[in-house]
């Protein structure tokens, strides 16, 4: 291989498995946790390996990609860059939801519950139904509550809700009048002892 077609493919996977890594986060296929950061540098050294290997493939059947030629290797990338984003749309989510049930598969027949990668966030915030927010201390205080509007970042530790206000202010409840409510109908409740407050979700 010419050493212009050398650099020309590290750079492309080194530079992609970033780009297929913010994909692959943004369509929640992958989530790693701050706690993480050694399984997210070796996801991304896999996922420069994917590309790098498809730049060999992909070059091996472009004329004089792998003799240095510019226009062949500009067409090489190119090509890579497509099939690269393809792969983060189509085969990855595939592949995660295969693991995710294969993994469960396994734990199921040695007595263990379910494999979810979901973090507590997630979780506590996921469904399509409205959500009516109350927040409290450990002293059983109101501290604000509201329709749930945004939830940033899937780490517990980034637990950062946006909250719209109740149009009425008696929808403003104490903590003894949310949990008699919370026990006639589907609700949550998270409990953050490093803040120290307790969220209520009633959807």
């Amino acid at each position: 291989m010419n050493l212009t077609s050398l650099i020309s493919s590290l750079i492309v996977s080194g530079s992609l498995g970033y780009l297929n890594y913010n994909i692959l986060t943004k369509l929640d296929v992958v989530d790693f946790y701050k706690d993480n950061k050694d399984d997210k540098r070796y996801f991304v050294i896999m996922l420069d390996g994917i590309n790098y290997l498809l730049y060999l493939v992909i070059a091996s059947f472009i004329p004089h990609a792998q003799q240095g030629s510019y226009l062949a290797i500009a067409i090489t990338m190119l090509l890579v860059l497509l099939i690269s984003v393809v792969l983060d749309f189509t085969v990855f989510p595939w592949s995660k939801k295969f693991i995710n049930w294969l993994i469960s598969k396994v734990r199921n027949r040695s007595g263990l519950p379910d494999f979810d990668v979901k973090s507590t966030q997630e979780f506590f915030f996921n469904s399509n139904e409205p959500q009516r927010v109350y927040i409290y201390d450990f002293d059983n205080k109101l501290i604000d509550c509201g329709y749930l509007y945004y939830s940033s970042g899937s780490d517990f530790d980034e637990l950062s809700p946006v909250l719209i206000p109740f149009e009425k202010p008696e929808e403003e409840k104490s903590y003894l009048e949310v949990k008699k409510i919370a026990r006639k109908q589907s609700s949550q409740m998270l409990i953050d002892s490093d803040r120290q407050i307790k969220i209520l979700n009633l959807s």
